[in-house]
């Protein structure tokens, strides 16, 4: 991921975002992904991520 993207996400308090995206970005069974799913993906995991603390 670009480094001012990274930083446009932290400043915008979606630092958690620029991290799934990091981990997307390594998983090359997303390579072949259209944008719409990769991002479908993106916030699923967010998400999830974020119902699994209320628990």
């Amino acid at each position: 991921m670009n480094i001012e993207i990274k930083k446009s996400l932290s400043v915008l308090g979606l630092g958690d975002l620029a991290r799934i995206i990091e981990m997307q970005e390594k998983d090359i069974k997303l390579v072949d992904l259209s944008y719409e799913k990769r991002l479908e993906l993106l916030l699923e995991t967010r998400i999830q991520e974020r119902e699994n603390k209320r628990s």
